[in-house]
């Protein structure tokens, strides 16, 4: 199986297997499970916020407004840089420009990002996605310097787990039977070569991607440092 189907319930067993029931019952309690049910509350809030959905061609992801985003905490680098609003570093990862966006994250965060909270187990994950989180805030507030444009979504931080992994193969490179590293290397290329190509589109952070990619990756190389010893 590909790494971005495992540990995922709909691709274990029959519908009606007590073992899938039991995946769905382990899948829901993990972290990534609940800021997915986070983010799904929060996008609620922002259009109740917002009045609703704003015009398409205000907001093509089908959202609200921005205004409601800048309430809840959006990135922003007036508001981090003058006002010191330093919760705007972390709060973006809750928060998504619309429909389209979470549900674009949301599956990457449950295929790809619940595998790693197996492999790497919890804690890890959430150090690497809070680091990649933050980084990613930072490289938006550098790249959009001196202007204020608010930045939501988890994308940093998952290019932060993307980062983080491939350090992880790399790093394990000399355990493990050279076709599945180069398998994983290459799929993990495939992914962050795509990702920073969609960046280049309009309404795309780019600052946060490569903020979250470059954090994410020297995180993970201080996790793990001690795997590269033979």
């Amino acid at each position: 199986r590909l790494c971005a189907l495992m540990c995922v319930p709909c691709c274990v067993g029959e519908p009606c297997e007590r073992e899938r029931r039991r995946e769905y019952a382990r899948c829901a309690a993990t972290f990534l499970a609940v800021l997915t049910a986070a983010q799904v509350v929060m996008l609620c809030v922002a259009l109740g916020i917002g009045g609703g959905f704003d015009a398409p061609s205000r907001n093509p992801m089908l959202g609200p407004c921005a205004a409601a985003f800048l309430a809840l905490g959006a990135a922003n680098s007036w508001d981090i840089v003058h006002s010191f609003q330093l919760w705007r570093l972390v709060l973006p990862a809750l928060l998504h420009a619309g429909v389209l966006h979470l549900a674009l994250n949301a599956w990457a965060q449950l295929r790809f990002g619940l595998y790693l909270e197996r492999r790497w187990h919890t804690w890890r994950l959430v150090v690497v996605f809070a680091a990649a989180t933050v980084g990613g805030s930072l490289g938006s507030l550098l790249f959009h310097a001196g202007r204020s444009v608010p930045s939501v979504g988890a994308s940093g931080a998952l290019m932060g787990l993307l980062g983080g992994h491939t350090v992880e193969i790399l790093a394990k490179w000399h355990k493990t039977a050279k076709l599945e590293s180069y398998c994983s290397l290459g799929q993990m290329a495939v992914w962050i070569v795509l990702v920073l190509l969609i960046s280049a589109l309009p309404l795309v952070d780019a600052g946060a991607h490569i903020g979250g990619l470059v954090t994410g990756a020297l995180v993970a190389l201080a996790l793990f440092a001690n795997e590269t010893r033979y």
